[in-house]
């Protein structure tokens, strides 16, 4: 095998790095996070339930944004929040479920 002069590990490394970091900081990255956090933490219900229906009510409206654009995804059909103990979460080294409420950290 030879050594050729062209070819260089550590350039190569750095790109693959760089693109990483990139990728990993983009607005469609963002997007599909968004995307999965609204769609698994809504759920259609049959009925609208009239405690919950004066709770969206009672927000501003910027604070109602990611709910509206579900429910429009899914033609305006009544919503939920799922139960806390049924939302999974995950980080780069752990796997936990949310047993009820969880402390503000």
């Amino acid at each position: 095998c030879r050594n050729r002069r062209q070819l260089s590990i550590i350039n190569k490394s750095i790109a693959k790095t760089n693109t990483r970091y990139t990728a990993e900081r983009s607005l469609v990255g963002s997007m599909a996070l968004l995307i999965i956090v609204a769609m698994t933490h809504f759920h259609i219900v049959a009925e609208d339930d009239s405690e919950w229906r004066q709770i969206m009510n009672e927000l501003k409206e910027e604070d109602r944004v990611l709910y509206n654009m579900v429910q429009y995804f899914h033609g305006n059909k009544p919503l939920c929040v799922r139960p806390h103990d049924l939302m999974f979460s995950a980080d780069d080294e752990t796997d936990f479920i949310c047993e009820d409420v969880q402390p503000d950290m």
